[in-house]
């Protein structure tokens, strides 16, 4: 039996959790101890509940400090904002890791977009297996990507603030005695595998010259939707992050088309207003597999696991981003030909694209064509490869 210890450092919500419950799922079934530190433990109680694992709380940064650069317009300004930027806070925040490491003393890692633990893994010796989508894991470049891309500025300035971090990074590397960085993208490739859990055509930061694709994963949910009884175009509604959705839910119903909303709390007036329109509000989580495949279109923010899953069962996109990485990929999606985004709280907007969506034939063909081009990738085997994979270093 080997120990695997799973880390999840950045991002938030179940588009972490989940995927790491579902690849430690299979590494238990293999007879493995797994280990998990997550960013966020709110859920893990109820997810992973069934699996024989353990888990605790991921180091992070809690203060607000004057040297935050808001907003972050490249991912280095990101490094810096979670603790990277100050020379102690990053010293605790490796040496937290390098406590965990020493206490788990794991066989292999697997890493969620997670660049803290990374350096600290740097010169022990582990394998690691990076997962995620291409947000998680920016490309080995010199800059690193921009994450706010349309910001126009000094690229120098850029490049001068990463090298600058660089610096204080392999300063800290050298005081522990640990491998330094030539740059801070070979973080990200001096790993021994980074799987890429998406597609190139949905890879936040564009077309890369080398990329390790194994798609998305399944939705997880079984609960089966059932259409309300209306005509017109089926929409499968995924709202539960946007901040306004009460104001698209109310759109949907008035423009009479039958839906299936996964939205979150809405009040009780909306619910009453709601009641025997055409849009049918989901209290449970459902198969996104099934929904999407008798939808029409989707409304999403944009989140990458929704997204992927209708683009494979080749259904046009209207998203609605409400995060940089979401715009990232909602840019992608329409540069496919796939979907629109529209920004968030404009009615009028939401409507025009819906009609676009429905009467312009292109975006479906171009969803199709995704789906005709992806049609051998099997989501539900995604974890099991994973796990398969993790397996094989440790023979």
């Amino acid at each position: 039996m080997a120990t695997v210890l799973a880390v999840w450092e950045l991002g938030g919500g179940l588009g972490h959790l989940y995927p790491l419950k579902l690849v430690a799922s299979e590494l238990c079934r293999a007879g493995h101890r797994v280990i998990l530190v997550l960013r966020e433990t709110a859920q893990a109680p109820s997810l992973l509940r069934d699996l024989p694992v353990q888990y605790f709380q991921a180091p992070a940064k809690h203060r607000v400090t004057s040297t935050r650069i808001d907003p972050p317009t490249t991912y280095a300004h990101l490094l810096h904002n979670i603790g990277w930027g100050e020379a102690e806070e990053l010293a605790g925040l490796y040496h937290s890791w390098q406590t965990i490491l020493d206490l788990v003393k794991p066989d292999v890692v697997v890493a969620d977009h997670s660049p803290t633990p990374l350096l600290a893994l740097r010169g022990r010796g582990i394998p690691v297996v990076t997962i995620g989508t291409g947000f998680c894991s920016p490309p080995a470049s010199s800059p690193l990507p921009k994450v706010r891309p349309w910001v126009k500025g000094d690229d120098a300035s850029w490049l001068e603030h990463e090298q600058r971090l660089c610096e204080q990074v392999n300063q800290l590397l050298e005081r522990n005695h640990q491998p330094v960085l030539g740059m801070l993208s070979d973080l990200f490739a001096e790993v021994t595998t980074e799987i890429l859990t998406t597609f190139p055509e949905l890879d936040h930061f564009g077309p890369r010259t080398s990329g390790n694709f194994w798609g998305c994963y399944p939705s997880g949910a079984a609960t089966v939707a059932h259409w309300p009884r209306a005509a017109g175009p089926k929409v499968y509604a995924y709202l539960t992050a946007i901040p306004d959705r009460e104001s698209y839910l109310k759109t949907l119903a008035q423009l009479g088309f039958p839906t299936i909303a996964v939205a979150g709390p809405v009040s009780s007036t909306l619910q009453q207003q709601l009641r025997g329109s055409s849009v049918h509000l989901a209290t449970s989580p459902i198969n996104v597999e099934q929904v999407a495949s008798e939808s029409d279109l989707v409304v999403n923010y944009a989140g990458h696991g929704v997204s992927a899953l209708a683009l494979l069962a080749g259904k046009p996109l209207l998203q609605i981003p409400i995060s940089v990485e979401q715009f990232l990929l909602a840019s992608r999606v329409a540069k496919l030909g796939a979907g629109i985004f529209i920004p968030s709280g404009n009615q009028t907007a939401f409507a025009s694209a819906l009609h676009s969506l429905v009467h312009q034939p292109s975006f479906r063909e171009k969803a199709e064509s995704f789906a005709q081009l992806h049609a051998d990738h099997r989501p539900q085997e995604l974890a099991r490869r994973i796990a398969a994979h993790l397996g094989s270093l440790l023979s």
